[in-house]
């Protein structure tokens, strides 16, 4: 995370609902990143997948909370 500790039990759900997620609607991602950072009261979490295809198709995502879980679901 930028400026925030991740600790294993985030690290956790965060691989769990990405497995989840983008299995459920892609067949093949090459690679997935996912970071934390806080903006003031919030925790914002901003996750990028390469799909893999010589398209170089990117696929990308964002939420905010202040709850880091609910930011990251």
């Amino acid at each position: 995370g930028k400026g925030v500790d991740v600790g294993e039990s985030l690290r956790s759900h965060a691989e769990a609902q990405i497995a989840e997620h983008v299995s459920k609607y892609i067949d093949r991602v090459t690679s997935v990143q996912a970071v934390v950072s806080r903006e003031a009261h919030f925790f914002r979490i901003d996750i990028t997948g390469n799909l893999g295809t010589h398209a170089g198709i990117v696929i990308r995502g964002r939420g905010k909370n202040a709850d880091v879980y609910a930011a990251f679901d």
